[in-house]
């Protein structure tokens, strides 16, 4: 689960493997294989994987918040400074994805 949480955080942050590898001081084979979930990173390797991401370290090890909510979060505090038109048109877009998803 760790290892899904890694790669998902660092796609969120459009980082390539490379980058976040080089940035945790880690090889980027043993990022892969954390990712893949094969390889349970050390408690030193994840909370270097977390500083690197920018994203505390229960985020990376606990079930109790999802990564939607993450992102909502992220979203929302990216978009505090935009005047009142943006969003309003975020918030119809996302009304609009809403509906979408639910007819699924």
């Amino acid at each position: 689960m760790i290892g899904t949480r890694i790669r998902e955080y660092r796609k969120l942050h459009g980082y390539s493997r490379n980058k976040l590898s080089e940035m945790a001081s880690i090889s980027p084979n043993y990022l892969s294989e954390i990712e893949a979930t094969s390889k349970m990173p050390s408690l030193d390797t994840a909370t270097k994987i977390a500083v690197a991401l920018d994203v505390p370290m229960d985020y990376l090890l606990r079930d109790t918040r999802p990564f939607a909510l993450f992102t909502l979060n992220d979203l929302a505090e990216r978009m505090k400074d935009e005047n009142v038109d943006t969003l309003n048109h975020a918030i119809d877009f996302f009304e609009h994805l809403l509906r979408l998803a639910k007819e699924k």
